[in-house]
């Protein structure tokens, strides 16, 4: 199903006083950003975007991808978990927590489309600027920006630059330690080299008095980059970029109600619900075995002492006899054990920028694998999600720039690009403390491909009027015939393996009681070919302030619906937005 809006946008006032201290008076620093594939003074791009400099990093604390929402108007995060946060501009993003989801705003890394929220949460580190593009980009950036684009943009080595290098520790409470570290140095007469690491953990806010083990939002992410960059002094340079990363860690704890009464019956008014969000407090109870109990001392204890905590069944089910209320009156809260993520991914990119008569040609070439496991693990309130995916994607990018004073600027591209995919979904029963037997699981095996035209021209009428036109086509292909496409439906009984390890090759093995479904009837293959475009004027006022409007179309990729308990038959369809936007740029001071 495809879906349209129309976007109306004022910007009549936005603005960003960003100082450094100069010897003799405050003197604004000059910003210079590429959201429009040139080198341009942030007050001159004429669209909306914000940006902060490496140096501004450490002013506002950025160290992570959803820091931005504390430090950009209009910028904020749909967390669907503490690994997995995708970026909403102006009210416009995707708040979807299955892997297949497609964002509504595009995420790049030096310039290379990231396929998963997971990779900005790895690769924040050592970086030159970040620019947040507010509005459709389809023009430029392609899919996935209707609702804006976050360009982050990594330090490179500079040939001439001599040593220079960096290292910057911080120590908290909650066991925080992070490192991050960076070395550049000349190569020879036109190549120089960077190495850039990052490490950083976190054990997390509190202790479980569960399992003694400290929790609370913990996590631990390691990065690595190499950079090598050859530049002939002459317009020409070449830039090859290795990266990898790895990120783990947990969600924090919420407060949950049980399924089950005093007397062992399920409520009939069971719906998942959170207990009560001001006292954590609950009559609901979870079943559990004795072994479940005492394989934990603390329950064990409360079992002991007759707190109520732990109570016996008084209609137990099988070896279930024990009942558990984690929201008593004592006040104490869940953390779920297996609540958690885990994430690795590896890059490689190469850039090369020619500079002829009249014109620059740049290509960019880039390879990514991206491998994650997530879960939502609610095993004692009755239903966990989990879902495990892996991405191989390559880019390639062509793009001609001319270079002249004329009164006509213009840029345009090729793109293409490909993807191998596995995207699975699967669902735990909960049968108590211990047992997580398999619900339905979803697997899905498709591939992607694409490519796209793009074009933009400025045209400057007089020195103070300039109009622009910017033009995608983009054809693409999303497929995952009925061999790929399998839904699997495992025992509802307890299980001795753990949610977390019912990925697919538990399921193509045979899992306790399975049952294996069919893929669909018709095969999924969703294909698209559309225009997106950008209209534009901006207007000078001397040299200190400008007026611009534009309006622009853009769209959203479609994707699957692997829920463990869809059919996958109906997909979901790309989504479209048009925009129009007015603002003004002004300095009021030197």
């Amino acid at each position: 199903m495809a879906t349209n809006c129309t976007s109306f946008r004022y910007s009549f006032l936005s603005i960003i006083a960003l100082f450094v201290a100069a010897p003799a008076a405050a003197q604004l620093e000059e910003i210079v950003v590429t959201a429009q594939k040139r080198e341009e003074s942030l007050q001159e791009v004429p669209i909306t975007i914000s940006a902060l400099t490496a140096e501004q990093f450490d002013v506002f604390d950025v160290t992570r991808a959803d820091d931005l929402e504390y430090v950009f108007a209009n910028v904020g995060t749909n967390r669907n978990s503490s690994g997995n946060t995708g970026i909403s501009i102006r009210g416009v993003g995707t708040d979807n927590v299955h892997l297949s989801g497609q964002q509504s705003v595009g995420t790049y890394i030096d310039d290379v489309s990231t396929v998963s929220p997971f990779v900005s949460a790895i690769a924040v580190y050592d970086m030159n600027r970040v620019e947040v593009l507010r509005g459709p980009q389809n023009t430029l950036y392609g899919r996935n920006t209707t609702g804006g684009a976050v360009l982050w943009h990594s330090n490179k080595a500079n040939p001439g630059d001599g040593t220079n290098g960096y290292g910057r520790v911080r120590a908290g409470d909650g066991g925080l330690l992070r490192f991050e570290g960076a070395l550049g140095f000349d190569m020879g007469e036109n190549w120089a080299g960077r190495v850039a690491l990052l490490t950083d953990e976190f054990d997390g806010l509190w202790k479980n008095v569960v399992d003694g083990k400290d929790t609370g939002g913990a996590y631990d992410r390691t990065g690595g980059r190499f950079n090598i960059t050859w530049d002939n002094d002459n317009g020409s340079r070449m830039e090859l970029t290795v990266s990898t990363g790895e990120l783990e860690g947990e969600d924090l704890p919420v407060r949950m109600s049980g399924d089950r009464l005093a007397d062992g019956s399920i409520d009939p008014d069971f719906t998942n619900r959170r207990a009560d969000k001001l006292t954590g407090r609950d009559d609901n109870y979870v079943i559990a075995t004795a072994a479940d109990v005492a394989a934990t001392p603390w329950l064990q204890d409360q079992y002991d002492q007759g707190t109520g905590v732990v109570i016996d069944n008084p209609n137990p089910t099988g070896a279930f006899n024990r009942l558990i209320n984690y929201s008593t009156p004592l006040g104490w809260t869940y953390q779920d054990p297996e609540d958690n993520y885990e994430a690795e991914w590896d890059g490689i990119r190469l850039s090369f920028d020619w500079e002829f008569e009249n014109v620059m040609v740049s290509s960019l070439t880039s390879y990514d694998e991206t491998w994650v496991i997530e879960k939502n693990g609610q095993e004692l309130t009755g239903f966990s999600p989990s879902r495990e995916g892996n991405w191989k994607v390559w880019q390639q990018e062509l793009r001609w720039a001319s270079t002249t004073d004329s009164a006509v600027q213009w840029l345009a591209g090729l793109y293409f690009t490909g993807s191998d995919s596995n995207e699975d979904t699967w669902v735990s029963n909960t049968a108590g403390a211990g047992g997580m037997g398999v619900r339905p699981g979803v697997d899905i095996t498709s591939r992607y491909e694409a490519w796209s035209a793009y074009a933009q021209f400025d045209w400057s009428v007089s020195d103070a009027l300039t109009l622009s036109l910017g033009l995608r086509h983009t054809d693409d292909e999303l497929s995952a015939d009925n061999d790929n496409w399998v839904r699997t439906v495992c025992g509802f009984f307890p299980s001795a393996v753990g949610s977390i390890e019912q990925t697919r090759e538990y399921r193509e093995a045979g899992c306790p009681g399975a049952i294996r479904l069919a893929g669909n009837t018709d095969s999924p293959v969703q294909e698209l070919s559309e225009i997106g475009w950008r209209i534009g004027a901006d207007y000078q006022f001397g040299d200190a302030s400008m007026i611009f409007f534009s309006a622009s179309r853009g769209f959203k990729g479609g994707s699957y619906d692997n829920r463990a308990l869809s059919t996958g038959d109906d997909p979901i369809g790309p989504e479209f937005l048009t925009a129009y936007e007015l603002g003004y740029k002004s300095t009021f001071a030197d």
